[in-house]
């Protein structure tokens, strides 16, 4: 298999069309939730605001902004940035539990419905946070991933044909995990233009992978009729670019 591989990997925030469980589910419980406010005043508030008021230096973290920012994502994605970075230059941090409580606070604040089980770090990366409406297309601008064949579309122009929906990642290159997981996706039928090729190592050229099934990690940028991905890294998963069967 060839593979051509830009920068360290980590894993992918989801792959099957399916999200499976989500924030809509109610994944936390109210008691759970009037943890999580304590702790979020006391760790949270002076930077982001709390319910009472006090001084924002930081984003509201209950409003459209903050949900499209991390929609589509695996809530441990988001439960993972606070916890390793929130609150900034602080020696003193909570623990994980109430890290953890203070995540379902959050999710209060933005009216996502409680439930009768706790949340557990243990299913945080099997539930996807998501907006109002349920799962949507990954917005524009994200760091994204999609699967399809190579395809010299023109002259010295290249794109994606029966590529799948994007989905986001939280790195910009691919593991063997998601290299074995993208080989058995079934194919699409969007397409993409890709673009950027320098960007992923110096004197890269697609013609070797032309007609290739292909995963291709990049910024997303959505415009009606030229949807394309700013190519971070491109890796062989096929050499031939037939309907995947489940």
């Amino acid at each position: 298999m060839l593979a051509i591989v830009a920068f360290s990997g980590a894993r992918l925030s989801a792959q099957a069309p399916d999200p499976g469980r989500t924030i809509l589910d109610g994944v936390y419980t109210q008691d759970q939730a009037a943890r999580g406010r304590v702790e979020y005043d006391a760790w949270c508030s002076q930077c982001h605001g709390g319910e009472n008021g006090g001084a924002v230096r930081a984003p509201f973290l209950d409003d459209a902004n903050f949900v499209d920012h991390w929609r589509e994502y695996d809530v441990d994605f988001l439960y993972s940035m606070i916890r390793n970075n929130m609150p900034p230059r602080s020696e003193q941090k909570p623990s994980d539990a109430e890290y953890l409580d203070i995540l379902t606070y959050i999710l209060s604040r933005n009216n996502y419905p409680a439930g009768d089980v706790e949340l557990t770090a243990e299913v945080l990366d099997d539930v996807l946070f998501v907006g109002s409406n349920g799962p949507e297309p990954v917005p524009s601008g994200s760091l994204a991933m999609v699967i399809g064949c190579l395809t010299e579309v023109s002259e010295d122009r290249w794109g994606l044909t029966g590529a799948t929906e994007p989905r986001r990642t939280e790195t910009d290159s691919s593991t063997g995990s998601e290299l074995e997981g993208a080989a058995t996706t079934r194919a699409g039928n969007l397409s993409f233009r890709v673009v950027n090729f320098d960007y992923v190592a110096a004197g890269f050229t697609p013609e070797p992978l032309e007609g290739h099934r292909v995963i291709v990690k990049g910024y997303l940028i959505r415009q009606p009729n030229a949807e394309r991905v700013n190519l971070t890294a491109m890796d062989s998963i096929a050499e031939s670019c037939g309907q995947i069967s489940d």
